[in-house]
């Protein structure tokens, strides 16, 4: 309870700070850089910012960017949506880490972010009922059993899963393409979770390239939910 502490009264933070939320995040600042061994200069260093900037911007006197934003959770190892969540009180979602070693690994990333087109998270059921309806020969209990081992895997399991997921066939087998496919991915769950309006406020400021790269996983979210191109025009 105490890291909500004064969320509900009137009482003011403890000074330097210019409020609670800054307060908050500050721990968690120093919590982060404790993890990893950094003080607070190479923080600073880190994001691109003077000791000065960072500190005004733990002690709340100044409201950092989103593309700085971006670099604090990125150097922190908070996931997207960690800056709010320290200033929130709450323990900020660790980054997911996109290299994997294995296929089983891999197919369980993909359990825990990708959800089928009525909204749910997949079950083993779920897969193999379409991989069946793909033309692989499999059980459920032979699905599970992909989470702990890839050996016997039915010839085209890779493809199979691949087509139900959306993402490459390479990404079971390929570790640059699973970086990118990861990193995509826990984007687009990050927006799930966190609201298409947190997204709006967080892209202002971005570059077009960023905002088009965006733009794109918004379109790969659209395919994996079945939705097409034109239905997408009819909801403008």
């Amino acid at each position: 309870m105490a890291r909500y502490h004064g969320a509900m009264t009137n009482e003011a933070p403890p000074p330097p700070y210019a409020n609670w939320g800054a307060y908050r995040f500050d721990r968690a600042l120093s919590r982060a850089c404790e993890d990893q061994s950094l003080t607070l200069a190479e923080f600073a260093e880190a994001i691109g910012k003077s000791d000065q900037a960072l500190r005004n911007i733990r002690y709340g006197t100044s409201s950092p960017r989103p593309d700085t934003i971006a670099r604090i959770e990125e150097a922190a190892g908070w996931d997207i949506g960690g800056y709010e969540q320290a200033r929130e009180g709450k323990t900020p979602t660790p980054a997911v880490r996109a290299i994997v070693q294995s296929q089983p690994t891999r197919l369980a990333f993909l359990l825990r972010v990708v959800h089928t087109k009525s909204g749910h998270p997949y079950t083993f059921r779920d897969l193999a009922k379409e991989l069946r309806q793909g033309g692989i020969d499999i059980t459920v209990g032979q699905v599970e059993a992909l989470t702990e081992t890839w050996q016997g895997a039915p010839e085209g399991i890779e493809a199979g899963l691949a087509s139900i997921f959306g993402v490459p066939t390479s990404y079971f087998t390929d570790d640059t393409v699973a970086v990118e496919v990861e990193r995509e991915l826990a984007l687009l769950a990050a927006l799930r979770d966190t609201g298409v309006k947190n997204l709006a406020l967080r892209a202002a400021g971005l570059s077009p390239r960023s905002l088009d790269s965006l733009a794109r996983m918004v379109e790969s979210a659209r395919e994996i939910e079945g939705l097409s191109s034109a239905e997408h025009k009819r909801d403008k």
